[in-house]
């Protein structure tokens, strides 16, 4: 088949969706049983429609000979230098790994698929079985977890509690008892066998087992119940036994009993049949339904993923029926390039790169569960109430349990009990009991970790919301290693803090007078606050920088100064004060404050921008730059506020006086009117500008798309000389089209 290209948000799939690919050049789509779902495909970039396959777009395709077109998400791609460009799209059901749920107690496979149905975020998708089951699913612990790890991806999934095979159809999850039928088709040597390659391992099998659990004996210490050993009968392959250690800790709640860990493991020895070897054959071979003389025969011959079919190799004496664990399909040729029989070691989570604890539940040890629950006690009531999942029946010292509290805590010294284990004082920082606040307590909807010491309930893991804030005193003193909060009320007061001369001044962000003399990393040569006044004279205003013996400040001029026509104006002044000694630029006898040769003093106000004064001895030398006020980059005055997106101007004026304007117009009609030498459409005439916008006409572009039709734009009226309206425009091709698709008209005019 030719491959199909949809939006991201397509649901249905019975059309031919934005178009066909039909430049493809080879498509394969790969399945495994209870595994990937992947399809990749190559297109050329000089192909028809290259330009529409994204990242985000869907990709149609069929998948066995049931023709039946699957989804596909496009998930990345390779540009070669070769312009054949390689696409990899996962199916549709991937998405699921982006949907969470966080159920508990599910205890029915029913129930198990019914809580995938409230993941959020909601979602398409719908799940349903083909069997049913009372196993205990215990992924299903209130722990946030994915659906696709739910489905298959970790210890206690809906895959490893019931069992079954995976069919993902479009935005159905059906899980099979046993997907696939045993269907009358065989791959026979010398008849239509191509290759066959067969692998076998027994590195992982066991023929017998020893069971044990592993839990909490109440004191702080372990309670460990081992069974007999497990036997049911198997053979082993070399002659060996070869003995597993069955940990079960995780399939009781409470202590059971050794003759229930010995029907357990022998149950799960038999249901995994962990003797057998994983084995895999691949072959290739001839469809023989592809032949004009078989072709009635078809709808026989056909085969897919989980069915199982009988394969004949006289020379290898092996004849027997085996299950198709993966297959590859030719889209394009609509065949499959090869089958894979047997068993494959590839899990759903393995294939999706989630980690996951061993399915079989072969381990070498135990491990701590998850203990989580939510308590909806009021606030108002000191003794809290909370049952945990998996069920615990005693706590010992370093038992850890996660609580979510419906209410926050409105009582001092409050006690937890966890599944009616007995009341215990809940702590912080060892004897320290919670209080009413938030801070040292919990919010509404908070979840908290607490670890049980023996004695009491340790929060050792919250949110606290509320901290104290720096005191007054503490800000003056400066003196206090205790950790505090600078609020925007205390940050306030530090920067509008005027000090005595005694203290550390400063100037007030708003730039009030400053009181003191502002510190620097130079000492200064008078006391703190004896200048900064106002001076009347420019040689005056240099005497007090010169004073401050090296420093950054400001100070304010009264008179204007004027030198060689250049007037410097009254105000404040920021100056950089650097004093030059003997050998410095134009002599100087030293740089103390009777013969300090020349000094440079840059000051900058709002009039006259920047300034540098150089002074030799005791008077002003010379004005030696005042730079102009500068070129000012151009910036925008104002723009629109229309929240329309179609029918409307938008536009944005500059300082300088250039304007901007936007939008877009749309029509249906054909491009059926003659005009020369071709047909337009009967056209679009936008709104006037906004009033004062343009003077004249402004230059005008515009653009048009119109799904898929190429039109070019032409003006049928022209724009008015007062710049008021834009004119009439159409679209123009050298051939009539009769299509009345939505046809969007792009304007964008600029001048002054």
């Amino acid at each position: 088949m030719i491959p199909i290209l949809y939006d991201s948000n397509e649901i249905s799939f019975t059309s031919n969706g934005i178009c066909r690919l039909r430049d493809c050049i080879s498509c394969v789509v790969t399945e495994e049983r209870n595994g990937i779902f992947e399809c990749d495909f190559e297109y050329p970039i000089d192909g028809a429609n290259f330009e529409l396959i994204q990242c985000g777009k869907i990709i149609g395709v069929m998948h066995d000979d049931s023709d039946d077109v699957q989804p596909f998400d496009i998930v990345s791609y390779t540009r070669p230098i070769n312009g054949i460009v390689t696409f990899h799209a996962v199916h549709i059901s991937y998405r699921l790994t982006g949907y969470v749920v966080s159920g508990t107690n599910i205890n029915t496979l029913t129930d198990a698929l019914n809580e995938l149905s409230n993941a959020t975020p909601s979602n398409n998708f719908t799940y349903e079985a083909d069997f049913t089951s009372t196993a205990y699913a215990g992924a299903f612990n209130g722990v946030p977890r994915s659906v696709r790890q739910m489905l298959g991806g970790v210890e206690g999934s809906i895959l490893d509690a019931y069992g079954g095979e995976y069919e993902w159809d479009k935005f159905k999850v059906i899980l099979h008892k046993n997907r696939g039928e045993t269907v009358d088709f065989k791959i026979r040597y010398g008849v239509n066998m191509l290759e066959y390659n067969e692998d076998m391992d027994y590195s992982e099998t066991y023929t017998t087992a020893i069971p044990y659990w592993i839990g909490d004996d109440g004191n702080g210490g372990q309670t460990i119940v081992k069974g007999n050993k497990v036997s049911p009968g198997f053979v082993p392959y070399n002659g060996q036994e070869k003995c597993a250690a069955l940990d079960l800790s995780e399939k009781f709640e409470s202590q059971p009993t050794t003759a229930q860990l010995e029907a357990l493991a022998s149950s799960i020895l038999t249901s995994k049949k962990v003797n057998l070897p994983k084995q895999s054959i691949t072959v290739d071979f001839i469809r023989l339904n592809d032949f004009e003389e078989f072709s009635e025969f078809a709808p026989l011959l056909q085969c897919k993923l989980c069915d199982s079919i009988e394969v004949i190799f006289p020379d290898y004496s092996m004849s027997g029926v085996f299950k198709i664990v993966r297959t590859e399909y030719d889209v394009l040729e609509e065949r499959f390039n090869s089958m894979e029989l047997g068993s494959l070691s590839t899990t759903l989570a393995e294939a999706l790169g989630i980690s996951e604890s061993s399915g079989s539940g072969i381990s070498s040890g135990g491990g701590s569960p998850i203990y989580y629950g939510e308590c909806s006690t009021a606030a108002a009531t000191a003794a809290k109430e909370v049952t945990v999942s998996p069920n615990i029946t005693n706590i010992s010292t370093g038992t850890l349990v996660y609580v979510k509290f419906t209410n926050a805590n409105g009582v001092a010294s409050p006690t937890l009990n966890v599944n009616n284990t007995g009341a215990k004082s809940i702590m912080r920082y060892g004897t320290t009991a919670p209080s009413t606040s938030a801070a040292s307590s919990w919010n509404a909807g908070s979840v908290v970790a607490f670890l049980y010491d023996g004695t009491y309930w340790q929060m050792i893991a919250w949110i606290n919301t509320t901290y104290s804030s720096m005191t007054d005193a503490e800000y003056q003193a400066g003196t206090s290693t205790t950790a505090r909060l600078i609020t925007p009320a205390r940050l306030k007061s530090a920067i509008l803090y005027h000090a005595t001369p005694s203290n550390i001044g400063a100037v007030a962000k708003t730039g009030d007078t400053m009181t003191g003399q502002l510190i620097t990393s130079f000492k200064s040569s008078v006391a703190p606050g004896s200048y900064g006044s106002a001076q009347s004279t420019v040689e005056n205003l240099v005497n007090e920088v010169r004073y401050s013996s090296g420093c950054m400040g400001s100070c304010q001029l009264t008179t204007a100064y004027t030198s060689g026509g250049v007037t410097i104006a009254t105000g404040w002044y920021n100056y950089i004060y650097t004093p030059h000694r003997t050998g410095g630029m134009n002599g100087g006898a030293s740089g103390d404050n009777a013969d300090y040769g020349n000094l440079f003093l840059l000051g900058m106000n709002n009039t006259n921008g920047q300034f540098l004064i150089r002074v030799s001895t005791a008077n002003i030398a010379e004005v030696m730059q005042i730079p102009t006020t500068g070129v000012q980059k151009d910036y925008i005055t104002e723009v629109d506020s229309n929240t329309s997106n179609s029918g409307v101007w938008h536009y944005r004026k500059w300082k300088s006086g250039k304007a901007e304007a936007w939008g877009k117009w749309t029509e249906s009609s054909t491009a059926s009117t003659t005009d020369g030498g071709g047909y337009r459409t009967t056209g679009v005439t936008p709104s006037n500008f906004p009033t004062g916008l343009f003077s004249n006409i402004p230059h005008i572009e515009v653009s048009i798309y119109a799904n898929g039709i190429i039109l070019m734009p032409v003006c049928l009226t022209n724009p008015n000389s007062s710049g008021t309206d834009v004119g009439t425009w159409a679209g123009w091709r050298a051939t009539s089209n009769t299509n009345t698709a939505t046809k969007t008209y792009c304007f964008y005019c600029i001048s002054k």
